[in-house]
C-alpha cells in the first residue's frame, strides 16, 4: 500500500543523568512515521538528539518516555523472541564501516553469521554471501578479506550486505556515508536507491548533510536541541524554510568540494533545568518574550510541511 505505515514513533523521550541533580533531556517529545518504501531523513547538527532516536528505535538505548511502533505492533519494551523478530524487520549501518566489523573476522564470515543465527542453513551460506555481495556491487572474493584490506567504500558495501541479509523491512543508516569521501558518497547514494527499487525497504536516513538529505529524502524532520522544529516532503522545507533554525542551517552553505556541502556547528546539551521555553530564543534574531517562556507547538503551515515557532504563520 502506497502510504503503509512501517515505523511509528510517538512522543519519544530519552533522558540522560549527569549527577544526582542534573539530567540532560536528548529527545524531546518527538513524534514521527516512516511509511513503507520511502526513505526518510533526520538532520540536525551533532548532538541534537537524531542517534539517540537510533538507538532507542533498535534498543540499544532504553527509552525513558514514549512508544515505538513496527507494523503496527508496539515494540516498546520488546525482549527475548519479540526483540529478535524486530531485529528480522530492521537492520542498522552505522557511520564508520569498519569499527562495526570484528578485524579478525573475514567479512564473509560476518555476514554469514547473521544468516545462521535468523535460521538459514550453514549448506547454503557461502552462496548466499556471494549473493549479498554482488548485490551491493562487490566481488564475491571479497568474502575472503578482512575489514583492514579493503576501502572505507568497499568495507560499508560489506556492511550494508551484511544489513540486508535478513531482507528487513526498514533500514537505518546514521551517518554511513559521512566518513567517506565525496565520490563514494555518492555511490552509497546509488546502492540506497537501487536496493530501495529492488526491495521496497524503508529508510531512516540520519545525516548533517543537507545537500545530501535534499538529494535522497522523500520527507525530511529537522532537530534542534532534542525537538522537531520542522517537517515535511523535502522540496518544501529546503526551498520554503519556515523556522529560524531552519533557515540558518541552509544559510551556513559553503562550498569545499565541487559539490556544495552545508555544514552544521554543534551547540550545548539541554539540561531539564531549561524549561519549556523555546531551545532557539538564544540564537533567533526574532525572538520575543512568549519565546523565552513558551515551548512552541508544531502546527502545519502548508498539506505537507509543518513547523514549530510562535510567529510563523
Amino acid at each position: 500500500m502506497e502510504h503503509e505505515i512501517l515505523l511509528d514513533v510517538r512522543h519519544l523521550t530519552h533522558i540522560f543523568p549527569l549527577s544526582r541533580k542534573t539530567a540532560v533531556k536528548a529527545v524531546d517529545d518527538v513524534s514521527f512515521q516512516i511509511r513503507r518504501g520511502e526513505i526518510f531523513g533526520l538532520v540536525g547538527e551533532s548532538g541534537c538528539g537524531k542517534s539517540t532516536i537510533a538507538r532507542m528505535v533498535t534498543h540499544l538505548e532504553q527509552t525513558t518516555s514514549g512508544e515505538i511502533f513496527m507494523n503496527e505492533r508496539n515494540v516498546t519494551k520488546a525482549k527475548g523472541k519479540e526483540l529478535r523478530n524486530l531485529y528480522q524487520n530492521l537492520q542498522m549501518v552505522f557511520q564508520n564501516p569498519s569499527d562495526s566489523f570484528n578485524p579478525r573476522i573475514k567479512l564473509g564470515s560476518s555476514i554469514g553469521e547473521v544468516l545462521i543465527n535468523f535460521g538459514k542453513p550453514r549448506s547454503e551460506i557461502k552462496r548466499t554471501v556471494a549473493q549479498l555481495l554482488e548485490q551491493v556491487g562487490l566481488k564475491s572474493e571479497f568474502a575472503s578479506r578482512y575489514p583492514h584490506e579493503v576501502s572505507g567504500g568497499q568495507c560499508q558495501r560489506a556492511a550494508i550486505a551484511r544489513a540486508i541479509a535478513i531482507q528487513p523491512d526498514l533500514l537505518i543508516c546514521d551517518e554511513a556515508t559521512s566518513a567517506l569521501d565525496v565520490s563514494v558518497q555518492a555511490q552509497i547514494v546509488d546502492l540506497i536507491l537501487k536496493l530501495r527499487h529492488e526491495m521496497n525497504m524503508s529508510y531512516l536516513f540520519i545525516s548533517h548533510d543537507l545537500a545530501l538529505v535534499q538529494s535522497i529524502c522523500d520527507r525530511v524532520l529537522v532537530m534542534h536541541r532534542g525537538r522537531i522544529v520542522e517537517e515535511g516532503n523535502t522540496q518544501d522545507v529546503i526551498e520554503y524554510a519556515a523556522h529560524p533554525y531552519t533557515k540558518l542551517l541552509l544559510s551556513s552553505v559553503f562550498p569545499i568540494h565541487p559539490d556544495t556541502q552545508w555544514q552544521i556547528p554543534s551547540v550545548p546539551q539541554v539540561t531539564e533545568e531549561e524549561g519549556d521555553a523555546c531551545r532557539f530564543w538564544q540564537r533567533c534574531p526574532h525572538c520575543k518574550e512568549q519565546c523565552k517562556k513558551e515551548r512552541p507547538q508544531l502546527k502545519k503551515i502548508s498539506e505537507h510541511h509543518s513547523v514549530a515557532c510562535h510567529f510563523v504563520e
